[in-house]
């Protein structure tokens, strides 16, 4: 079932990083009820409620309600097992932006070029985790300044910002590394891990005394953020984001500080002695 519904979801051209989760959630969830029941198909609509119930935040009982659908929708063939289960209503939370400072306060951190590298673009760019792995050297385009992001999220093809500054770290990132396929590639070649780039900034973030919770996503937030500050349309922002939705791109709308800068407190000048 798990090996037929990663061939199902590869077919249909989902991320390396969507698949994996989703096959970690129905292996998971078939674990659970191995010992109760004998095989997926016996396992009643309810036990699969009880299950999805069981999970310790909202995010994680959306994610799992979408694995276990797509297994008895796609899979299984029984697709009114999951037809009644409410989806978890999701936290409406902002996400982490780090201020300028910050950002540079974590690179400053980084003495691996290796890694400096990879987070100078992943900040300077705005692109996914994962596009970032994919990129091949052939991506970046030193003439016209921009990074071809090749099937990012919806399997879509766009371009987005390539920094000077960036482009100065990866000349001598190439020069030393001599990187063969992909732009940042492991110790025995091929794709980086995803991980591997996670505890990078986590390390990073704490040496430089971040007390945010800082992943390799807070960069595109950030990255966003701070472009709508500097007054770029929003429309722009979208695209460079490769956003589908002009609603998702405007949550930077709220989280810039753009119009806040201009308001001037009612308490400012009462206390002047």
């Amino acid at each position: 079932y798990v090996d037929a519904l990663e061939k199902d979801m590869r077919l249909a051209n989902y991320s390396r990083r969507s698949v994996a989760v989703y096959r970690s959630n129905v292996i998971r969830f078939l674990k659970a009820y191995e010992n109760q029941y004998s095989e997926p198909k016996a396992i009643p609509a309810e036990a699969i409620k009880d299950f999805i119930l069981s999970l310790y935040s909202s995010s994680h009982m959306v994610q799992m309600h979408a694995s276990i659908t797509k297994l008895y929708t796609r899979i299984i063939g029984q697709p009114k097992k999951t037809a009644n289960i409410p989806i978890a209503r999701q936290e409406s939370k902002d996400p982490v932006v780090l201020d300028k400072r910050e950002v540079m306060a974590i690179l400053f951190t980084i003495t691996n070029l290796k890694h400096k590298a990879m987070i100078t673009v992943l900040y300077s760019s705005g692109v996914r985790l994962g596009e970032l792995l994919n990129l091949k050297i052939t991506d970046i385009d030193s003439t016209r300044m921009l990074i071809n992001v090749r099937q990012g999220k919806g399997a879509k093809d766009r371009q987005t910002l390539l920094a000077p500054e960036a482009l100065t770290l990866l000349r001598k990132y190439w020069k030393e590394c001599r990187p063969k396929e992909y732009l940042f590639e492991g110790l025995k070649g091929g794709r980086y891990s995803e991980t591997s780039v996670e505890k990078i900034i986590k390390k990073a973030s704490a040496v430089a005394r971040i007390s945010k919770v800082v992943t390799a996503h807070t960069f595109r937030h950030s990255f966003a953020t701070h472009l709508h500050e500097a007054g770029n349309d929003i429309r722009v922002i979208q695209m460079l984001l490769g956003h589908k939705n002009s609603k998702t791109t405007e949550l930077y709308t709220r989280l810039s500080t753009r119009h806040l800068s201009a308001v001037i407190s009612p308490l400012h000048g009462m206390m002047a002695s």
